[in-house]
């Protein structure tokens, strides 16, 4: 994915595998919330289940600031009070990001997969 997206205004949401995200090592994951029929809970700007057109007109509302609903923003706190309820670590600029131990814990004690 990083390959797809390098030199685009998308490149800062995908780690380079050369330097070792997260999800690199297996520590890491990208999640949101569905109901009980499978629909995504509104979350605001969402990098899931978009194609590449989706995910630049979402970029382009998020940046210009386009402001959360009550409801997107009860879904993330939701879905972030789950998450460090579980032991895991929220990423204060991507809602959807969670790690299970921080950079320095993991580097180590894991070696990054391949």
């Amino acid at each position: 994915m990083y390959n797809e997206l390098k030199d685009t205004k998308f490149e800062k949401f995908v780690a380079n595998p050369q330097k070792g995200s997260m999800h690199n090592y297996g520590i890491a994951v990208d999640i949101t919330i569905v109901d009980h029929k499978g629909k995504q809970l509104d979350m605001g700007y969402t990098p899931f289940g978009k194609n590449k057109a989706q995910l630049y007109l979402q970029y382009a509302k998020y940046k210009m600031g386009v402001p959360l609903t009550k409801t997107q923003k009860a879904n993330r706190q939701l879905l972030a009070d789950s998450m460090v309820s579980a032991g895991f670590i929220a990423l204060s600029y991507e809602w959807w990001h969670f790690n299970g131990l921080s950079k320095k814990a993991t580097r180590a004690k894991y070696n990054i997969i391949e």
